[in-house]
């Protein structure tokens, strides 16, 4: 017997407050207040290694009028933040004692004006090229058959080393820690990068594997150019947004939930296994951020036009690669991007903000003078403030043995009707669903 269990509410729910469809073509006139003005900070140098950087850079972010900063709270499966046991060990870049991401928050929301504060994961590549950690409680060293593999078993690739998608725990691994963070802090959004496969040959795990092979009846590997194996793995990103944004909204329903996704959305799609205009369309993401680092001003336009006609129900915000331009180039591409016109940009990097040279200083009162010379807030997601639309989200098990259900068909009935599939850990969850009375089944091989 087959059971399920449905733990979403409709109207005005307790969990996600989602909805209010809002397309953005068609504008003839923009206005520039509110927008979305922001900056990521990584954490490989200076930015908020300690509580004197902190204060630093909070004092930029508001004398620049930036009004919101996308802080790197985990780096290589290490944590910036007060971890729960059995997760990311704490980083060594910062003294033992220091929770960067409290600092940032205590400091970004006691002044004014308020500065949002968007907590960034890195989220599949979870070590580097170099040795391996010391420490043992790192995931690398825990769990080393969670790496991803290519097809000939190598697990170095790309940035470093890589969590699997198709490995059910190492998913788990990041959900916690994604949801460890949101119910600890008060943070403003949350933002996902590197949810993706490194390149096209890659998500060899032996579990992996056996998994894909179990779903289709066949044995060996698949060729990593397969079109059956490139739609498996393309879908295992996506469970994994659909089932970790929908319990990020369910703890905390105004969180706005982003990512940073590869640029070039082919490329996005083809090789790295990223659909994020599929994200878009079924609301998966509040905002997504399309890294169009050039620059080559016909590269970056082509992406930009592309991620515009891509936003599907929610919002893009494009990022320019500032480190790779000089600051005269950065304003030209800001300015493109607001005459499209997008809510908004987000900046990279603080550290790096140009070519060559790094003059911090120059660089960000040049694009504050000429772009952004007095303050806006961010602008208002109408799926938040004004929700008419909410998340119908829950999980499917056997109820012999308590089991969750991978691949169960589960069907949402009036006032729409839809069906998606539950994922590795038997979840399910149906983004912007109108308000009313549903009906839910759940159906499975054997079952």
């Amino acid at each position: 017997m087959l059971k399920f269990a449905n733990d979403g509410r409709l109207g005005r729910p307790a969990g996600a407050l989602l909805g209010a469809l809002l397309l953005l073509s068609g504008f003839s006139v923009f206005a520039q207040a509110p927008e979305f003005r922001g900056i990521w900070v990584d954490a490989w140098g200076t930015g908020f290694l300690n509580s004197s950087q902190t204060t630093q850079l909070i004092a930029d972010a508001r004398a620049y009028n930036y009004n919101a900063i996308l802080v790197q709270m985990r780096r290589r499966g290490d944590s910036f933040y007060t971890a729960l046991p059995g997760n990311d060990p704490k980083t060594t870049a910062i003294s033992s004692s220091y929770d960067a991401l409290a600092d940032i928050i205590a400091k970004a929301h006691s002044g004014s004006p308020r500065i949002e504060v968007h907590c960034w994961v890195t989220t599949q590549v979870i070590w580097g090229d170099g040795a391996l950690p010391t420490n043992p409680n790192h995931v690398v060293n825990l769990h080393p058959e969670y790496l991803m593999k290519n097809s000939s078993g190598a697990t170095l690739m790309a940035e470093g080393l890589y969590l699997d998608p198709g490995h059910p725990d190492a998913a788990r691994w990041n959900f916690t820690m994604a949801t460890n963070i949101a119910r600890q802090y008060d943070i403003d959004g949350f933002h996902w990068d590197y949810i993706r496969y490194p390149q096209q040959d890659s998500g060899y795990s032996e579990t992996a594997i056996a998994r894909y092979n179990a779903e289709f009846g066949l044995t060996g590997q698949p060729s990593y150019t397969s079109s059956q194996f490139s739609t498996w793995r393309r879908r295992q990103v996506t469970d994994f947004m659909r089932w970790a944004n929908a319990e990020l909204l369910g703890i905390k329903s105004n969180l706005v939930v982003s990512a940073s996704v590869f640029g070039s959305r082919s490329d996005a799609y083809t090789y790295r296994f990223q659909d994020w205009a599929a994200w878009n369309s079924e609301g998966l993401l509040d905002v997504c951020i399309p890294m169009i680092y050039s620059d080559n001003n016909t590269t970056f336009t082509t992406r930009a036009n592309d991620a515009y006609s891509n936003q599907g129900i929610r919002r893009v915000y494009p990022g320019p690669g500032a480190y790779l331009n000089t600051k005269e180039n950065t304003l030209w591409q800001l300015n493109y991007c607001r005459s499209k016109p997008f809510y908004g940009t987000s900046f990279y990097s603080y550290r790096v903000p140009n070519v060559g040279t790094v003059d911090r200083a120059g660089t960000l009162s040049y694009i504050r003078d000429n772009y952004q010379p007095t303050w806006e807030n961010t602008p208002t997601l109408p799926w938040k403030s004004s929700p008419t639309r909410g998340l119908v989200k829950g999980y499917v098990f056997r109820s012999d043995n308590g089991a969750p259900v991978y691949n169960a068909t589960v069907k949402l009935y009036s006032p729409i009707q839809r069906t998606i599939k539950s994922e590795a850990h038997g979840h399910y969850a149906f983004f912007d669903a109108q308000a009313g009375t549903y009906y839910v089944t759940a159906t499975a091989t054997g079952y």
